[in-house]
């Protein structure tokens, strides 16, 4: 009995070199994609982490901290002592509710030991055409404080040489080097982020991370699932399975 055309039907596979090249490179970058939200995601758990852990720890005064390891970062300090008023420095591009303004930094002399740190306030609004500096009022006298250690995750992204030629400086990030030489004076290492109950606090929301762990996931997933869709299309568009499905489907 003769074969039905079904029957002599075989699945053929014949790429053309444009598709193959486009999927050649498009797909790698999509699968490294993928790859790196899930790092990214672990990365943002382990920060909630460390913060969870450094919450649970009881207020430390700075002045009888000892910088040891990484276990510093977001730990709750308290501190006394007295805000330079007039060595204001201005942290430029920071949003409020899609408002521009800056995060308002000034030096925080300690009562015992005449040492400095720098005092991060939280967030005031600026002039967007930048032809005037915010007015921010400062409580003058003996403060008590209390806020957390803030350990940035990596280097910033600078546009240009930062400088201070006059006060208030506006920089794009802290340079610790740099403020303690205008300074003149020996800074801790790291700033102090106020909490938003604290004297001298102004807006204060402080997000450990950006974006939650579970968004990058869900990133991943998609970058995944956009790799198996790419292969699905080459395979279909470089074969005759779809003619095959099709008669069969008939048949």
């Amino acid at each position: 009995m003769p074969s039905s055309p079904i029957e002599k039907m075989h699945f053929k596979f014949v790429p053309e070199w444009r598709l193959t090249l486009f999927t050649a490179v498009l797909l790698p970058c999509m699968i490294a994609a993928g790859f790196w939200q899930l790092q990214r995601a672990e990365e943002k758990r382990d920060i909630v982490a460390t913060l969870i852990q450094a919450q649970k720890q009881p207020p430390v005064n700075i002045e009888e901290f000892e910088l040891i390891n990484n276990s510093l970062a977001y730990r709750q300090i308290t501190a006394v002592g007295e805000f330079v008023t007039d060595r204001k420095i201005l942290i430029d591009n920071r949003l409020w509710s899609g408002k521009f303004g800056y995060h308002a930094v000034l030096p925080f002399i300690l009562d015992n030991t005449q040492k400095m740190i720098l005092v991060n306030r939280g967030w005031v609004a600026g002039d967007p055409a930048r032809k005037s500096f915010p007015d921010i009022a400062t409580p003058s006298g003996k403060q008590t404080i209390r806020g957390h250690i803030y350990v940035p995750p990596g280097e910033a992204y600078i546009l240009g040489e930062q400088k201070i030629d006059h006060w208030p400086a506006v920089l794009q990030a802290l340079d610790f080097e740099l403020i303690a030489s205008a300074l003149k004076n020996e800074l801790f290492p790291y700033s102090i982020r106020l909490e938003k109950d604290t004297v001298a606090a102004l807006q204060v929301d402080w997000k450990v991370v950006n974006q939650q762990p579970a968004k990058h996931t869900a990133y991943a997933v998609q970058w995944f699932c956009m790799s198996v869709a790419l292969v699905l299309i080459y395979i279909w568009n470089s074969s005759n399975l779809g003619e095959l499905l099709r008669r069969k489907s008939v048949n």
